[in-house]
């Protein structure tokens, strides 16, 4: 175990009962097992880690916290990159793609959420639909395809009520 405080506690203590992972874990219930799978937003793969999956891919802006990613887990392919990145990629590329907490930070939403349903067979999206800072955006999910799975978490800290959507089922 690393020194209090360290990131690698950090990461520990969010595959052992972090306050998020209870709703990571109904998106990774809900995923299930599968081939490949997609998290674009994936920070350092703290998500994928759990992701039970042949093949997976991370994708994120963060050399900073892909480097971390690197060092934490095992397993998993990391891409420096946007959603550019996504539109390299083959239709049907993977059994499954998802996001947590990462499209309610983007203004426009629409290519990205359009790109996901090219390149994966299903999608979830587990966002937030409140404004509860000033870099967050709520954005239609029903009105791109999506239908609510009925799952709701609220987080403790910010009192932001997320929801699951998914797409392909």
């Amino acid at each position: 175990m690393g020194e209090k405080g360290s990131s690698k506690e950090f990461y520990q203590s969010y595959n052992n009962g972090h306050i998020i992972y209870g709703c990571c874990k109904e998106l990774m219930r809900v995923i299930g097992s599968v081939a490949r799978v997609l998290e674009f937003g994936c920070g350092t793969g703290k998500n994928l880690n759990i992701v039970v999956a042949d093949y997976r891919c991370g994708v994120d802006i963060s050399a900073v916290a892909l480097e971390d990613g690197r060092r934490y887990y095992e397993g998993i392919h990391y891409v420096l990159g946007s959603e550019e990145y996504l539109g390299m990629l083959a239709d049907s590329d993977f059994d499954v793609s998802f996001t947590l907490s990462v499209l309610n930070h983007i203004e426009v939403v629409g290519g990205i959420v359009e790109q996901l349903k090219r390149v994966s067979g299903r999608v979830y999206l587990m966002e937030s639909q409140d404004k509860w800072h000033e870099f967050c955006w709520v954005h239609d999910y029903i009105g791109m395809g999506f239908v609510e799975t009925g799952y709701e978490w609220r987080s403790p800290m910010s009192g932001a009520l997320y929801k699951l959507y998914s797409w392909g089922e």
